[in-house]
């Protein structure tokens, strides 16, 4: 039934599976507490020593079979890579572009003050449930703006065991242009956070987000690798990301510094006026203390180093690999499936086409692989599964 899309319960077992509950001595349907039992001592997902449970789901995010192929290929060739952690440490920078909505009106300071509040229980009386000040606000009220609300945009940086917010200002845009922007600041950053005389991390590790790459291509934005290029940065995923599934916020560590701040924020809000630059400063404020306190109080450092320990905890069972590329043969031509870095094809060398020579990228020792969206080979810097370039010309702004 969980196959089909279906909640197992004694009504849809009824409905959907009438002979498998006759009992063969009535002829009658077994009673309730019968197959229940059956689901609990019967029924599995993966392992039989592991039946069936009666409990609320995990509030993690469920994924379609596709991302599930597509995190599990990603986490093949990340480990494929067999970089120890001292390697990231050394080498990565995590960037990611974050931002803060301060309130213009009341409306939003009260939706925000409430927010704060979170979804835990509450100490209220029971005649008093329905009253405001003990209800839930909107789940949209920190990530939309209203009309007098500013949006205050930071990035998050995080090496080598440090954690740094550049407060990029309420102009900034997300865009390559904008991206570009904080690649420009990110030598002094850097050299602030660890060091004038330490030598710098060499690749940028982030999403596909705005500005990065392009949502649907995957192709690098040409103002962001104009300015990677410039400044002597690389960015991890290559020169075309769609290999890196889009959705894996849980395995990217600057994700976790995010987290920490924006709990900072809640645990100490901004007491907040009626002259809206005064507001963005005290928010800055409230920012840089974050950092300090984190810096201060959390092993970064540990955090750091997880990029090879979170991917391998991601891997999937090789039953729950097998049931997802089962179903997801039954889809239309998939568009971010991944090639296992166990099935790399070698093409003919007529049916590549004439590169230029690439950058240096920490996939280089991969061989060329086979698209399997659009029936092309493709040699590349990154393994390019399921790239899609239009033509032979790398897509670096032409």
């Amino acid at each position: 039934m969980k196959e089909r899309g279906l909640v197992p319960s004694v009504a849809a077992v009824l409905a959907n599976c009438p002979q498998a509950t006759l009992n063969p001595e009535t002829d009658e349907p077994f009673s309730t507490n019968v197959i229940l039992r059956v689901f609990r001592t019967k029924c599995y997902d993966i392992e039989p020593e592991h039946p069936w449970n009666y409990d609320h789901p995990k509030q993690k995010t469920t994924l379609s079979p596709e991302f599930v192929l597509a995190r599990a290929t990603w986490a093949d060739a990340m480990l494929a890579f067999n970089h120890h952690a001292g390697w990231y440490f050394r080498h990565i920078v995590w960037v990611d572009p974050c931002y803060t909505i301060i309130p213009g009106r009341p409306k939003t300071i009260h939706d925000q003050m409430v927010s704060s509040f979170g979804k835990a229980k509450r100490w209220g009386s029971a005649d008093a449930r329905n009253e405001p000040k003990n209800l839930r606000s909107s789940p949209y009220t920190n990530k939309t703006t209203q009309w007098g609300d500013v949006k205050l945009w930071w990035f998050i940086v995080l090496a080598r065991g440090r954690v740094h917010v550049e407060v990029m200002g309420r102009d900034w845009i997300q865009h390559g242009a904008g991206q570009a922007k904080l690649v420009e600041r990110l030598p002094k950053i850097l050299k602030k956070m660890l060091g004038h005389s330490e030598t710098l991390p060499d690749t940028v590790f982030s999403d596909r987000g705005p500005g990065f790459y392009h949502p649907s291509r995957g192709t690098i934005n040409p103002y962001y690798a104009e300015a990677l290029t410039k400044f002597g940065f690389s960015p991890w995923a290559g020169d075309h990301a769609l290999w890196q599934p889009g959705d894996i916020p849980d395995l990217l560590l600057h994700e976790t510094a995010v987290s920490w701040v924006r709990k900072f924020l809640r645990q100490h809000p901004v007491k907040l006026g009626e002259n809206m630059d005064r507001n963005i400063g005290r928010v800055e404020e409230k920012l840089l203390e974050a950092v300090d306190h984190i810096n201060t109080h959390y092993e970064v450092e540990d955090c750091n180093t997880h990029q090879a320990k979170q991917t391998k905890q991601d891997q999937p069972s090789q039953q729950t690999k097998a049931d997802y590329q089962q179903t997801s043969s039954l889809l239309s031509p998939p568009s971010i499936l991944l090639l296992p870095p166990s099935s790399l094809l070698s093409p003919p060398s007529s049916l590549l086409p004439p590169l230029s020579s690439p950058p240096p990228s920490p996939a280089d020792n991969l061989q060329p692989v086979f698209d399997r969206t659009c029936s092309t080979y493709h040699r590349g810097p990154m393994p390019r599964f399921a790239q899609k370039v239009e033509g032979a010309e790398r897509c670096r702004g032409r």
